[in-house]
């Protein structure tokens, strides 16, 4: 009886809304809309880490997605420090918390400690405080509410790549913010030559591109199949035209994925249909076009086949690999610890002077904070994939966080605030799926043994 008693009692725990946490339902769905607008403002349409504006407080530059992610996390503390704490003292929290110690050690050793610490506190906004916020979101507010609201955001940030692309527009907004960060970024022709890589709306073509990909476990959501179609192919065309290598990377887990569970024949005849599109696209639209330069397979075949490209971009990461691994390099200590961050520029300007990236998260790691900082940084990434193994059949996002791990080889990705955002809202959904598994599951456990009690 007593059994039968538990089993009653937590079923109605869960029907039953938490008023003072939850609101009425009205209440949750403006609030989540409300968020959701911002964080993905923040994550796709404002150039964060590449010119846009910060608000400096007692003379330190503060960048927006921190000073808005931590309030609403001290807000939320104070509102139900009870639920709040709960999510911070997850093992996907603790695991980010032991990196941070981390990336903080070595911001300490660091000859620019003020540019290190903005690291610490991107990773800490990305991994962290926005973990909270968006499970906040997806557990207690509108999760649907949250995916609306980031597709219509995402099919803005995508249009203007794929102006940028083909038509050779910018809006003067953004073209001001990136020569806030780089001036010759600022004020490069748009659309020029055939080697023109877009930066869309985030100032990078790299960054960009990941951040259109990681979009697309969201876009899968839409229910209609139409749309849902038109959202995915609109992402992938703004992601092809930063020809940048990452996007084939991060797309082969999300598409093997999709082949598994859809059956390879139908996926086939999608990649037939997006080629045909692509075909078609190329041959409507003038190649003599001085303004765009040459079409978008164009554009992928010359930086494919070109040899002084293909020379840069392989022979020169290459090198840069190796002088990172070098024994010469990593001794006694700084084998361990590293030696500060950003001190990777001294190995990539060593070998081209006009790089300031090693381009592989896992070497940058290890060569800043050593094998202390490298483990520490796998075991946040890789231990949660292990956790929610029992996902990996059922959703795409799972797929997703694996997509960022495989990308992060070809370039430095941990201390970027906006595609990081997607990828943490990938796990957020992932966790919160989770967790409500296994409620259910106990629920079916305690209400079997109440039946045969």
């Amino acid at each position: 009886m007593a059994v039968m008693r538990e089993a009653r009692a937590d079923g109605a725990r869960q029907r039953r809304p938490n008023r003072r946490t939850d609101g009425p339902p009205w209440g949750r769905v403006v609030l989540s809309g409300v968020l959701s607008l911002v964080l993905c403002s923040f994550s796709l349409l404002t150039p964060i880490e590449r010119g846009f504006p910060m608000l400096r407080i007692a003379g330190l530059p503060f960048r927006w997605p921190f000073l808005v992610t931590a309030a609403l996390v001290l807000v939320m503390l104070v509102w139900d420090s009870r639920w709040s704490m709960r999510v911070l003292s997850t093992r996907y929290c603790l695991r980010h918390a032991g990196v941070m110690i981390v990336l903080v050690a070595g911001a300490l050793r660091s000859e620019l400690p003020a540019t290190a610490i903005a690291r610490v506190l991107a990773y800490l906004t990305a991994y962290v405080l926005n973990f909270v916020v968006l499970t906040w979101i997806f557990e207690r507010g509108s999760r649907k509410t949250f995916v609306v609201v980031l597709c219509g955001v995402a099919i803005t940030a995508a249009a203007l790549g794929v102006a940028e692309g083909a038509f050779s527009y910018r809006p003067a907004i953004y073209g001001q913010w990136f020569a806030n960060y780089d001036q010759a970024v600022g004020e490069f022709e748009v659309g020029l030559g055939s080697g023109y890589r877009v930066n869309g709306t985030l100032g990078n073509s790299i960054v960009y591109a990941m951040a259109m990909m990681l979009s697309l476990p969201f876009a899968a959501e839409i229910r209609s199949v139409t749309i849902r179609l038109g959202v995915c192919f609109l992402l992938l065309v703004a992601a092809a035209f930063t020809i940048s290598k990452v996007v084939a990377v991060a797309a082969l887990p999300m598409f093997a994925w999709v082949a598994w569970r859809l059956g390879l024949r139908r996926v086939m005849l999608w990649f037939g249909a997006l080629v045909i599109a692509a075909l078609a696209y190329g041959a409507v639209y003038d190649a003599g076009n001085e303004a765009f330069g040459t079409r978008l397979l164009g554009r992928w075949t010359a930086r494919l086949t070109d040899p002084q490209v293909v020379a840069l971009s392989t022979g020169l990461r290459s090198e840069m690999w190796l002088r990172a691994l070098s024994p010469a390099s990593n001794t006694g200590i700084s084998l361990l610890v590293g030696h500060g961050l950003l001190s990777e520029s001294t190995v990539s300007t060593a070998v081209y002077a006009d790089l300031g990236t090693i381009d592989n998260t896992y070497l940058n790691l290890f060569y800043e904070t050593g094998m202390v900082g490298l483990l520490a940084y796998l075991f946040a990434f890789t231990a949660p994939l292990w956790q929610l193994r029992s996902l990996a059949k059922r959703s795409i996002h799972y797929w997703a966080a694996v997509s960022l791990l495989m990308a992060s080889f070809v370039f430095v990705s941990y201390h970027f605030y906006t595609f990081n955002f997607l990828a943490t809202a990938s796990m957020a959904s992932l966790y919160v799926e989770h967790r409500k598994l296994a409620a259910l599951e106990r629920h079916k456990t305690l209400a079997a043994v109440g039946r045969t009690t």
